[in-house]
């Protein structure tokens, strides 16, 4: 996890889950951290601009359970 004073430095504006993916045309995925699995992914999908484009980095999700809205980018 990263500090959030190194977002303040960087000058990154934190959001939330809901705040990241809401309106979003993409959402990147690249951890294997708890969180990740805690993330009710399949609420926050329908918040999305469509079509919607999902890079799932560590494969947490099933391509079958995330294409009925998104297009699925998976690690290969």
């Amino acid at each position: 996890m990263v500090p959030p004073a190194e977002f303040d430095r960087l000058g990154v504006t934190r959001v939330s889950a809901e705040g990241g993916f809401l309106g979003a045309d993409a959402a990147v995925l690249m951890t294997n951290h708890k969180a990740l699995r805690d993330l009710d992914l399949f609420r926050l999908l329908p918040t999305m601009r469509a079509p919607a484009y999902l890079l799932d980095g560590w494969r947490a999700y099933s391509r079958r359970d995330v294409t009925l809205k998104t297009s699925y980018l998976a690690k290969v």
